[in-house]
């Protein structure tokens, strides 16, 4: 059995009972702005809103998007976002939090093939490196990787975030990627692992 083949088992496997121990929990992303933008499409599956928490000023200026995961399996993940007004923007990819035996844990989701408005984004495919000022990690191993020989990946604490630039009033900005959801992430070593 050659060593990819291996890996792929055992990501499998790790995904698997990862699913069933923890409920994994879906892609996270929000949209921010400086001013009002809107949903106005959503890919298959994607949910999303305006949130319901902090400030009412700021409630419009943000969206929460969210896809349920499939084990082990790479999904497409698009929207389009509405700027209601001469806005800028930026795309924030996350993990999430979730209460496992009574204890805060957070989850890894694995990023990768980002592009907007149908072009790729710069470093979306992370092979060169992070976009800048992300706090997320680079992933290299074979059996995990989408395309290419990196991903990247986030949790909700360590996310990843691409500039959208300036939009107005009623400009559309497309946003499509692929993600893989991950296992719990240890966070108390100077480098953070998958549990």
């Amino acid at each position: 059995m050659s060593n990819k083949v291996f890996l792929s088992f055992v990501w499998a496997l790790v995904m698997t009972l990862g699913c069933w121990a923890a409920d994994i929990p879906p892609a996270s992303v929000h949209v921010y702005a400086n001013g009002a933008i809107e949903l106005t499409d959503k890919g298959d599956g994607v949910t999303g809103l305006h949130p319901t928490w902090g400030s009412e000023e700021h409630r419009p200026k943000t969206l929460c998007l969210y896809k349920n995961a499939t084990g082990g399996e790479w999904q497409d993940f698009e929207f389009v976002v509405t700027a209601k007004e001469d806005v800028s923007m930026r795309l924030v990819l996350r993990g999430e939090t979730r209460t496992v035996d009574g204890q805060k844990r957070q989850f890894m989701v694995y990023y990768d093939d980002v592009s907007i408005d149908e072009k790729p984004a710069t470093n979306g495919d992370f092979e060169a490196g992070l976009p800048d000022k992300s706090q997320g990690t680079r992933c290299t191993d074979p059996a995990v990787v989408s395309s290419g020989k990196v991903c990247g990946a986030a949790w909700a604490d360590s996310a990843i975030t691409f500039p959208l630039g300036r939009h107005q009033a009623g400009e559309e900005v497309k946003i499509r990627f692929r993600f893989l959801s991950g296992g719990m992430v240890d966070i108390t070593p100077a480098t953070p692992k998958q549990l």
